[in-house]
C-alpha cells in the first residue's frame, strides 16, 4: 500500500507566499507522517502559471498531480483543501475524487470553515487577532474573500459565532455580504471610531495588498477611513500565524488515524 497526503489549494503568484502556505506545511508533515508521499498541487491554472511567469516554480493542477501518483503506484490519497469555505472549488476536488474512486482510494478533509460544528476548531487562530488590548472606542475588522454561492452561508454563520464569543470582532467578505458598508453600519452604531483591520485569508496577494489596504478609493482602508474611522492595517495572513500549521495538522491527523 502506497499512500500520500495531497495538499490542495487555490494558487499563490509570490514565492513568499508559497512557502508560507505550502512549503513549511510540507515540511512539517513530512517529518510528522514518513510513511506518506507529501505532495502538493494547485487548482487554478491562471494562479499556476503566474508563479511560474514571476517565480519560475512550477506546481500541478490537481488533476495532474493525481495521475502522476497513480503512475507512482499510489493506492491511497488524503487531499486536505487549503481553502476557507466548501464553494464551487472544494466541489471541484470532490468531482476529481469521485472519477478517480475507482482506482484509487481517496478521502478529503475539510476546509477551515466547513460546518458550524467545525467553528471551534478555529478559536485558536482568532487569538492571533484578538491578543491586542482593545479601548471601548477600538474593534477588530476581519475580511474574508466571500462566495457567490451557497457557501457564502458558512462565512454568515462563522461571522455570528466569532461575534457572539467577541463582540469587538467585526466580520465581513469583499464579494459578498456582509460586506463593508455592513460593517461601517454596525461600527458607527457601536460607537466606534479605530479599528484593527486583518486579512482572513491564507495569504496576502492583491485582496490585502490593493483591495483591503490600498489607497484607492474603494479599498476596505479607505471606506472606513472615509467614514470617520482610524485604520490599523494588518498585512499577514492566516498562513503566517504559527496556529495555521496546528489547525492543518489537526485536520490531516483525523484522516490519518483512519487508514
Amino acid at each position: 500500500m502506497k499512500k500520500s497526503i495531497l495538499l490542495v489549494n487555490y494558487g499563490c503568484s509570490t514565492k513568499e507566499q508559497f512557502n508560507k502556505i505550502i512549503i513549511d506545511l510540507v515540511t512539517i508533515l513530512e517529518k510528522k507522517y514518513s510513511d506518506y508521499n507529501i505532495s502538493y498541487a494547485f487548482l487554478s491554472k491562471f494562479m499556476r502559471n503566474k508563479l511560474l511567469e514571476k517565480e519560475n516554480i512550477y506546481v500541478d493542477l490537481i488533476d495532474e498531480k493525481i495521475q502522476k501518483l497513480k503512475q507512482d503506484s499510489t493506492t491511497h490519497i488524503i487531499i486536505q483543501p487549503i481553502l476557507v469555505v466548501p464553494g464551487s472549488e472544494f466541489n471541484k476536488i470532490e468531482n476529481i475524487a469521485l472519477r478517480e474512486s475507482s482506482i484509487v482510494n481517496i478521502k478529503i478533509g475539510k476546509t477551515l470553515l466547513h460546518n458550524k460544528e467545525g467553528f471551534r476548531e478555529v478559536d485558536i487562530l482568532m487569538k492571533n487577532y484578538t491578543s491586542t488590548t482593545l479601548d471601548h472606542n477600538q474593534s477588530i475588522v476581519l475580511m474574508g474573500h466571500g462566495s457567490a454561492d451557497s457557501s457564502q452561508k458558512m462565512y454568515i454563520d462563522y461571522k455570528e459565532y466569532i461575534k457572539n464569543k467577541n463582540d469587538k470582532i467585526y466580520f465581513g467578505t469583499l464579494e459578498a455580504k456582509p460586506d463593508i458598508e455592513d460593517i461601517i453600519i454596525d461600527l458607527q452604531k457601536d460607537s466606534i471610531n479605530e479599528v484593527h483591520l486583518h486579512p482572513f485569508l491564507f495569504g496576502c496577494g492583491v485582496h490585502t495588498i490593493k483591495d483591503m489596504l490600498g489607497e484607492n478609493n474603494n479599498s476596505w482602508k479607505s471606506k472606513l477611513e472615509q467614514a470617520g474611522i482610524k485604520v490599523i492595517g494588518h498585512g499577514k495572513g492566516i498562513s503566517e500565524y504559527d496556529t495555521y500549521i496546528e489547525l492543518m495538522v489537526d485536520k490531516i491527523n483525523a484522516l490519518v488515524t483512519d487508514y
